[in-house]
């Protein structure tokens, strides 16, 4: 099974081998005989409460929206985007690092450990001279075992305030206080950190590690932390001596199951989820002993690195795999920009959560790759953000429903961020409701979700539909607009000169309105409250918008509502084409046609999450020859990349914007396995499959409507496929090539398919 392995400690974070339980994480150095770890706790953020906005109040706000709409309709593009700056407030806060760890033992060391990863039994190991160190994160502690070898002493440091700290012979704890407020690094003129006088509403925490009675194998080392963080959009509960008499708790419980019963209780735990699905790109029985770094560094300098190593390509679904269940689970946070494991006080954006793509990337893979359990955290942010972002709409733009703009925190934050400095093409953009919505039901789509989930979401879908539905306007020719609108981070040149962000409309504003209200249509459908008055109307608009973005003079897809040209012509993000992928649609040849055209011109290369959705695009394309090209460019090594969207993959696999974005990988999950099966027309096996990986096997993959797909493949060819409906007994339509059948598949009773069972059917037409 899948194993990442290395020879020598790490040397920097980007070496580091990852471990997490969904809320506390850890970066193993793998260094002996001083065992080093970085410590993540998905609870750990800045900011203080209550969240006070510093944007503009309802008078100024409505003078500038009404301002900015006037100056579009008569093209003062400039001025619109000078008066959206109005209504920018401050900014969202900062997931922060917790502390450092370091356990001393005695015993002998070399310079050349050899460290490795399980991720199927989820346990980071290190061998060295005869000792063996193996490390684990299992309901919220870390437990560090070492055999051959006594823990002579422990460490812990912190780059947060510390507030309190003790030790005795076999223990320590800090209790730490975090800052009022930590500004992105694009914004200098705001302070790095600011740390309050002590008095402000901030959380509070504490880590505690403690040494266990030496044993005949050994001796053990447990690590626990907790914070007075409550949930997310709520205020912190509770202080620093509450945090580590909870976290003294949860040593203590780890401590009753001794070191063997939480070693098997967490190796069984974390390999039934791991071993759900099963994916061999290469039939090479042989275990490959060579070091992870060196394997993606021959297979890049090959030029086909596929071709080179096949089972490169499973690694790294593992990986993702492994690295979404380590990062999200029910109870925690969602995973950010780096999951759960962040080094930085002020971190590359700020690692919390981006909603124009990256956010819902994270979890593209979740369903299937039959982790569902570890989207609820993005349902539990998603909920809150409709809670807060009520008084965000009222106040900036008098309506009804709720609004979330790019970015977002812990905290809810839904503001337009900027502090008045923002260029308007990526902070002015408000239709943050509309894509999480979408990412949210894919839960429904994907048979994961029960009536009582969607009454749950319900207030959430309704009230992002009232937003959108006040949004939307009528243009002079009736078009329907969305004034001001933009497309995520995107310009274009203005015919007079100069570059803009902004226009009367978008093509992804108009698709995610669409897709929206198509959403909130079925739900209210499956709750039987079809009568609400704000459905109705969704309904109604959803049969006027556009599925697809109209095409323009040079076959590109209209992005904006004019046919500008833009500014940057291999710009990371593909926004016209969410229809195509994650939205869904199908689309004329003219419209497929336009969508490769876009890709073509965009180029192969980018930061590694958009290198990932132009792959899983061009799946969706069934250009397997393209999706081989885009993803050389995400096996490779990032630190011999240049430019800041220069992608490949850190030395212990973590995908590069640059920096480490963890979205990269999780959404490489997605892009892999529709190259396998696509569900979103039907079921269709193998419709991209890369020519390199021609021979393989997978097992566990879930498609629409909750159908378990496994199969086998040789030469490129089907060989074998079984389907089992998760749920209720479900009529689809599965695909091979050129044929097609329409099958009844069962829960209890897999059907299997043969090559000659989709020969003997009629092709398609």
């Amino acid at each position: 099974m899948s194993s990442l392995i290395y020879r020598g400690a790490a040397r920097d974070w980007t070496e580091r081998l990852p471990l997490g339980d969904g809320s506390f994480g850890a970066m193993c150095q793998g260094a002996t005989p001083h065992a080093r770890f970085a410590l993540n706790h998905d609870t750990v953020w800045s900011g203080e409460w209550p969240q006070a906005s510093a944007g503009p109040d309802e008078a100024e706000a409505r003078d500038a929206l009404a301002l900015a709409r006037d100056y579009l309709s008569n093209g003062r593009i400039q001025a619109a985007e000078q008066q959206l700056r109005r209504l920018q407030s401050g900014h969202s806060q900062a997931y922060l690092p917790f502390a450092e760890l370091e356990i001393r033992r005695d015993g002998r060391s070399t310079l050349l450990p050899e460290r490795t990863l399980d991720l199927v039994d989820g346990v980071h190991e290190v061998s060295d001279a005869g000792v063996c160190e193996t490390t684990f994160v299992y309901q919220g502690v870390l437990v560090h075992r070492v055999r051959g070898a006594r823990v002579t002493g422990l460490n812990l440091t912190t780059q947060l305030w510390v507030i309190g700290n003790a030790h005795t012979s076999d223990e320590r704890h800090l209790l730490v206080r975090l800052p009022v407020d930590v500004a992105p690094r694009h914004e200098p003129a705001s302070p790095p950190a600011r740390w309050g006088d002590g008095t402000e509403r901030v959380v509070e925490g504490a880590v505690v590690a403690r040494i266990l009675p030496a044993d005949a194998t050994g001796q053990t080392v447990l690590v626990a932390g907790a914070t007075t963080f409550d949930r997310i959009g709520h205020a912190p509960v509770g202080s620093a001596s509450d945090a580590l008499r909870r976290a003294r708790t949860l040593i203590d419980a780890a401590a009753q199951q001794g070191p063997d019963g939480l070693e098997r209780a967490h190796r069984d735990s974390h390999r039934a989820v791991m071993q759900r699905v099963q994916l061999v790109t290469s039939l090479e029985r042989e275990r490959d002993v060579r070091s992870t770094d060196e394997r993606v560094r021959l297979a890049a300098e090959s030029g086909d690195p596929l071709a080179a190593d096949p089972a490169l390509a499973a690694l790294l679904f593992d990986y993702g795999r492994y690295l979404l269940w380590s990062s999200s689970r029910p109870g925690s946070l969602p995973a950010t920009l780096q999951g759960i494991w962040n080094e930085n006080m002020q971190p590359p954006w700020s690692s919390n959560y981006t909603v124009n793509i990256n956010t819902e990337m994270n979890y593209w893979g979740a369903y299937v790759a039959a982790l569902p359990e570890t989207a609820m955290p993005f349902a539990d942010l998603v909920v809150a953000l409709s809670e807060r972002g009520t008084e965000t709409a009222r106040r900036l733009y008098g309506a009804p429903g709720w609004v979330c703009h790019h970015n977002t925190d812990a905290w809810a934050f839904t503001e337009i961020a900027g502090a008045g400095n923002g260029d308007a093409c990526w902070a002015f953009w408000p239709m943050g409701g509309p894509w999480l919505i979408q990412q949210l039901w894919e839960a429904v789509d994907f048979g994961a979700a029960s009536t009582s989930d969607v009454e749950a979401w319900w207030p959430a879908i309704r009230g992002a539909t009232e937003f959108g539905l006040a949004w939307l306007r009528r243009d002079e020719n009736g078009e329907w607009v969305t004034s001001p609108a933009t497309s995520p981070e995107n310009t274009y040149r203005r015919p007079s000169g100069g570059v803009a962000g902004v226009d009367v409309t978008s093509a992804l504003d108009l698709q995610l309105l669409r897709t929206l209200f198509r959403i909130t249509a079925a739900a209210a459908d499956r709750l039987g409250i079809g009568n609400d008055p704000v459905v109705a109307t969704a309904r109604a608009r959803a049969a006027e918008l556009p599925e697809t973005p109209r095409v323009g003079s040079d076959g590109l897809p209209i992005e904006w509502a004019n046919e500008y040209r833009a500014d940057d012509i291999h710009h990371r993000h593909v926004s016209p084409l969410f229809w195509q992928y994650p939205g869904g649609g199908v689309g004329t040849d003219a419209d497929r046609d336009a969508a490769r055209a876009l890709l073509l011109s965009r180029g192969d290369g980018s930061a590694g999450w958009s290198v990932v959705w132009k792959a899983v695009l061009w799946a969706r394309l069934h250009r397997a020859d393209k999706v081989t090209d885009i993803l050389r460019h995400l096996f490779r090594p990032s630190h011999e990349m240049d430019g800041p969207y220069g992608g490949g993959l850190c030395s212990n696999l973590l995908a590069s914007h640059p920096p480490f974005q963890i979205d990269g990988n999780l959404g490489y999950i997605a892009a892999l396995a529709e190259t396998l099966v696509q569900s979103h027309d039907g079921i269709e096996l193998l419709p991209a499959l890369p020519p390199a990986l021609s021979d393989g096997e997978a097992r566990g993959l879930i498609a629409r409507p909750g159908i378990v797909v496994s199969m086998r493949w040789r030469g490129g060819q089907l060989v074998e496929a079984s389907l089992r409906s998760l749920g209720e007994t479900r009529t689809v339509r599965v695909k091979w090539g050129t044929f097609e059948l329409t099958c009844t598949i069962e829960r209890r009773n897999a059907i299997t398919l043969l090559p000659r069972d989709f020969i003997s059917a009629a092709p398609n037409q």
